[in-house]
Parts: C-alpha cells; structure tokens; sequence
C-alpha cells in the first residue's frame, strides 16, 4: 500500500497532485491489478464494455492506461463519461465491473486524482469543514482537539431518555452528541419527538454542544426528513452514507440548510476491508469529503476497527490533502475512546481531529457524564504536554477511569 506522502501523486500521471490541471477532464485512478497486463481489459471494461467501435468513439469516452506495472496500473477516464453524479462514479469506477469480472485476480482502487471541474461539480466538498465546525462551538474551539459522544444504549430509549444522555454528554465536555448509526426513526424513538427534546438538553449544557440527528432511511423522504431535523432544532445531520448511498450526502449538503453534516461510514467495511477487490478506505473518506461531508469518519488509532495505523494514517491523509480546493472536514476518530486511549490518538493526529466517545463514556463508574468529562481531562492533559497519572491528581473522573479501565 502506498504511503500517504505517496498517494499526492498518482504513478503514470504526470506527477500531478490531487485536483492538478494536468488532466483536467479526466479522473485518473490507481489500482492494485492482477493478473499482469490487464489495465487495457480494465480500461474497457469502465468505458465502452468493448473494443469493436470506431476510433472516434474510444477517443471520446474509452479510458487511457498510463502504466502498467508492478501489479499496479494506473488509467484516466474522462469524467464526463458519468458526470457530476456520484452514483455512476461507484458504479463506473469505485466498485464496477473490475470488481465483477472474473479475470481480474485482484482489482482494488487506491487513490484517484480528482480533478477541479469535477468536484466543483459536484458541489465543492464541505460547507462548513473543520474551520466551520470550530467557528459554530465558538471561543476556545479554535485550536483544541474536539470531542464527540454517541448516544447509547444504540437502541431502546425513548425520546426523554435519549434527552437526557445526550445532555450528560455535553455536560461531561461534549463539542457534539450524535445518534447511533442504528437509531433514525423507529416508532418509540420519532425522529421529530426526539430532536426538540435533545436541543433544549443540550441549550443547558453552559456551552455550545451539535446535535447530529440520524436521517438515513428511504431517499424518497431524505431531504423532507433533513429540513425537518433542522426545524425542530438540530444543529447537524447524519447520514449513513454507504448504506443509504453516497449520493445522500451530497444531496443533504446541497438543500442549503445551514447546519454541518456528518457521514457515518456504515457499509463501507464490505468495500474497504477486503485486500484484494474494492477501495482503499483513504479513497472512500476522499468521496465522502467531495461529497460534501463536515465531518468524517477515519477508523480509530488504537481502537477495536478493523482499520490499521498505516490505514488511519492514510485515512487521516486524504482529509487534510489539497484535494480541488475542497475544506478539510473534521476528521473523526473513534471505535474504543477512552481517556488512556487520548495520548495515542492526539500523538498520531494531532489537535486538529475529534475524538468520538462511546462505550467510554458509559463504562466509566461515574456515568455518561463523567466517563466524558475523563477524556476531556485527558486531552487537556495532553495539550498541555502532562501526563495522564500527573493530571489525575487533580482529576477525580479522569483517576477513576485508569482505574477502572486499567491497561488496555
């Protein structure tokens, strides 16, 4: 896998980095390709389906093969071959036929050169992006790393209940408070019963908290369900984005809505975690970030994910690379936070990241509220350049949670 200083260019391409004018018609993808000598088959493959046609039409639409060598070949298509349309792009050149078709041994896409025209297209990345985000929670967000909190038990409380953890969450230090993938609009949780109540927990909390209310579900109602959340007082949205599609993203950061948008990655495992077909998980976070996300999801250094250091590395890499003048989104570490986990994932990361909090919240023996408040200890401990057993002296929440946790 190549590295993330490696993936600014694309092998074959000129050299050029992400969203370069070197091909600006053409998006220009990388894969990792067996057996040998099959970058042409994939080139047709993606464009026309054949080679009897005229050397006009090729020239048009067919796809061009820079290299192809070292198990890794590299093609440019021209974009308008599906346009500003993020559904034709998964199905032409994401998880197409090189995923489908039997002689390909091993097809997987690991970087593609965006090009300007194309992103600007498609809307232009995020609204708001991690500058936004950081301008929303206001004095002294500015610089800090962010922390996030999920909603748990993931099913099974009401609207009050729900209420009233996302306000310990935010009372614990909480920047944003989000649903569970899990929970959208099930019948003893109503999306719009649910998302007032949340609002008013969170105006108590004595700071500024997001709320990111779950609207995936039938796309028929996406946009209705997103305006909705909004009025009734949500301050973000989230979609699952490769389960209700990709495309719902884009479109719910295009309505206009005034709020960040988060992309949850459920249903990218199937696409990202097999090594030998599919999309590296540093290309989905770059189709989530054009797709206009606000914040997205990384994978977690050091967590329960299936994702490895190198492969948060590079998912890490593609939110902060120059990518068509496309905002760097809030990246989002999570999968098994915790307070002795925040040294690792502010040592790997830096400030400029949100740590999501889950099960470390809860387990704590103090409660949601002071399971949060341990890893905001910790990363003010961290920022400060202390250790976390020098700051637990004067941090009872974040004493009780070395305790309690222990090595881990």
């Amino acid at each position: 896998m190549p590295s993330p200083a490696s993936r600014t260019s694309c092998p074959g391409s000129g050299g050029g980095t992400i969203g370069s004018p070197s091909r600006p018609h053409h998006l220009v993808a990388t894969f990792e390709l067996e057996p040998p000598g099959s970058a042409r088959a994939l080139a047709v493959e993606e464009s026309t389906g054949t080679e009897a046609i005229a050397p006009e039409m090729w020239a048009r639409v067919g796809g061009e093969v820079l290299s192809d060598e070292g198990g890794r070949a590299v093609i440019a298509w021209p974009w308008r071959n599906w346009g500003p349309n993020l559904p034709q792009l998964m199905a032409s050149v994401l998880v197409g036929e090189g995923c489908e078709t039997a002689r390909f041994t091993r097809c997987r896409l690991v970087a593609l050169d965006w090009p300007d025209g194309l992103v600007a297209a498609l809307g232009g990345g995020p609204r708001f992006g991690l500058d936004g985000v950081r301008s929303w929670l206001g004095a002294g967000a500015e610089t800090r790393p962010l922390l996030g909190g999920i909603v748990k038990p993931s099913l099974g409380l009401d609207p009050a209940e729900v209420a009233a953890t996302a306000g310990a969450l935010a009372r614990g230090g909480c920047d944003l408070v989000k649903d569970d993938e899990l929970l959208a609009d099930p019948d003893w949780c109503p999306l719009l019963e649910r998302v007032p109540r949340v609002a008013a927990a969170l105006a108590d909390a004595g700071h500024p908290c997001l709320y990111a209310a779950n609207i995936s579900g039938p796309v028929e109602s996406l946009l209705d369900r997103a305006a909705a959340a909004v009025s009734a007082g949500a301050s973000a949205l989230m979609v699952n984005a490769f389960a209700t599609g990709i495309d719902a993203v884009r479109a719910v950061a295009a309505a206009g809505l005034g709020v960040p948008v988060l992309a949850h990655r459920v249903g990218a495992g199937p696409i990202a975690r097999n090594p030998e077909v599919g999309v590296d998980g540093s290309v989905l976070c770059e189709l989530t970030r054009v797709a206009g996300a606000d914040l997205v999801q990384i994978g977690g250094f050091g967590g329960k994910l299936f994702d490895t250091f190198a492969e948060v590395s590079r998912n890490l890499a593609a939110c902060r690379r120059p990518l068509a003048g496309a905002r760097i989104p809030v990246p989002v570490n999570g999968g098994g936070v915790w307070a002795g986990s925040t040294p690792e994932v502010l040592g790997s990361a830096g400030a400029d990241i949100m740590l999501l909090l889950g099960m470390g919240a809860y387990e704590h023996p103090g409660g949601p509220a002071a399971g949060a408040r341990s890893v905001k200890q910790a990363i003010d401990a961290v920022t400060a350049g202390e250790t976390l057993a020098s700051a637990a002296r004067s941090c009872p929440e974040l004493a009780a949670a070395l305790a309690h946790f222990g090595p881990r």
